[in-house]
This record gives structure tokens, sequence and C-alpha cells, in this order.
């Protein structure tokens, strides 16, 4: 069975240089696109973190106020 992958007049040389930079280009491809998702999922985490750091002592912060408010010496 005679498959011919390649056009007329090109070499097996060229044939194999194009599938080995295709193949480059490609896996460059994924790697950055997996950087730039791992990036913006990071990004997020981050964001939400902060986020619920700030929440807490938002109450924490309210909760001392009541305390002060109620007499309580512990704070």
């Amino acid at each position: 069975m005679n498959i011919n992958f390649m056009d007329s007049g090109d070499t097996a040389a060229y044939y194999w240089v194009h599938q080995v930079l295709a193949s480059a280009i490609w896996g460059l491809g994924f790697f950055f696109v997996g950087l730039l998702l791992a990036a913006l999922l990071w990004g997020g985490a981050r964001r939400r973190a902060n986020a619920q750091r700030i929440a807490n002592q938002k109450l924490l912060a309210e909760c001392q106020k009541i305390e002060r408010a109620n007499g309580d010496s512990r704070s």
C-alpha cells in the first residue's frame, strides 16, 4: 500500500521538517493556552481569598463593636 503524503516535487526531508515544525507550533500553542488558563484560575482564587479575608475582618470588627457595647472585657 503506497500512500504519498507529499506533493509532487517535495522531498521526504521537507515533509518531515514540516511535520516537526507543525508539531512544535501546536505544542507551544497548547503550552501557552495552559499557562493562560492556570494564570486565570490562580488570579480568580486569589481574588476570592482576598474578598473572604476582607469579609472576615469586617465581621470580626462588627463582633468586637457589639462586645464592647455589651461591656464584654475579652476584646
